[in-house]
């Protein structure tokens, strides 16, 4: 557990910089973390719908920061946040900007997980875990 590395790329939206006219993106490799695909279901009524999700799980001391906090300097760290990508099992050597990100995603598909939810631990010394990151 926690031998494997991914590649985050983070959006700096453009409403968060001076004179922005595109977003920019941010990529960070963090190695010493784990992932999985995880089975998800979903029962509406008499429908049964199955599928996979991503499911990432980052230890504390990696550079975490909320979204609020990286945005004043987005090299100072990393953010998870909706909208971002994981890339898993490999240090990306592309520089993803906001016209190749979408291309370089889809190269790279199925080991790439779109973030929908994060979950920040506090650290109170027994959680080795800081960010569980699920998505598709």
């Amino acid at each position: 557990m926690f031998d494997k590395t991914i590649t985050i790329v983070n959006k700096l939206k453009k409403a968060d910089i001076v004179g922005g006219t595109v977003d920019l993106w941010y990529k960070t490799v963090i190695h010493g973390v784990d992932f999985k695909k995880v089975l998800v279901k979903n029962v509406s009524g008499t429908t049964v719908s199955m599928g996979e999700s991503h499911m990432v799980l980052i230890p504390f001391f990696k550079g975490y920061l909320p979204y609020s906090e990286w945005k004043l300097n987005p090299l100072a760290g990393f953010t998870a946040s909706q909208g971002d990508y994981i890339f898993l099992g490999m240090e990306l050597e592309e520089i993803p900007t906001a016209a190749t990100i979408t291309a370089i995603k889809n190269l790279y598909e199925p080991n790439v997980c779109d973030i929908r939810m994060v979950t920040v631990a506090q650290n109170n010394g027994i959680a080795k875990t800081q960010l569980k990151i699920d998505g598709g």
